[in-house]
Formats: C-alpha cells, sequence, structure tokens
C-alpha cells in the first residue's frame, strides 16, 4: 500500500498520523521519519522518508501552507520520477483491465432495467 514508490532507506515506522496542517481531503500522514501517502497518481503508493531531498522540500511546503493542489502536484512529480517503470506499466494494465470490467457490469446492469430483468 505505501511501497509502490519508496524514496530513501530505514525504517519508515509502523503508524502514521494524518497530517492535519494540509486543509482538505488528502491521504497524507507522517510519523517522526517518513511521508506516507496513500492514493498518489493513479492510487498509488508511496514513502518520502524526511532526511531526504524530497522529504525536506515536502516537508517545507507543509510548514509553509502551500495548497494541497501544490503539494498534490509535486507528490505527482515525484512518483513520475522515482518509480520503476515495469511497475507503472503493471499497474495502469491493472486500471485498464478495471475500468474495463467496471463499464461492462455497468452496461450490463443498464441493459437489464431496459428489458426489465
Amino acid at each position: 500500500m505505501w511501497d509502490n514508490v519508496i524514496i530513501g532507506k530505514g525504517n519508515k515506522g509502523s503508524t502514521a498520523e494524518h497530517v492535519f496542517k494540509i486543509p482538505g481531503d488528502h491521504h497524507i500522514s507522517e510519523n517522526k521519519v517518513s511521508y506516507w501517502i496513500h492514493h498518489a497518481m493513479f492510487g498509488l503508493g508511496m514513502t518520502i522518508f524526511k532526511d531526504t531531498p524530497e522529504g525536506k522540500h515536502l516537508q517545507e511546503l507543509i510548514e509553509t501552507n502551500a495548497s494541497l493542489d501544490r503539494i498534490q502536484r509535486y507528490i505527482n512529480l515525484l512518483v513520475i520520477k522515482h518509480i520503476n517503470p515495469q511497475k507503472l506499466v503493471k499497474h495502469i494494465e491493472f486500471l485498464q483491465k478495471e475500468a474495463f470490467n467496471q463499464g461492462r457490469a455497468e452496461k450490463a446492469k443498464e441493459l437489464r432495467h431496459v428489458l426489465g430483468i
């Protein structure tokens, strides 16, 4: 869940708390050593260690009350920069298959409704 993209090394800890300093609806948590991001780009999860340049910049964005949009754009850039290309392709293929299956289920539901089944 938090290991699609990992920036830094070490023990990320076993718990994290929601970052309430960031306004809005987001899935960013932190503990003493790392940030945990759930539902980053394409629903991927990532861990950013605070002692990395990326972690320090994220902390700076949070402390200076950057907008949620700006923080999310930064996180998306980090996903693209750090994800293993094979992992990204595999995840996109999964999302395509999931979207196809959802569309097929919705179309079947619509047809059953029209036919009164």
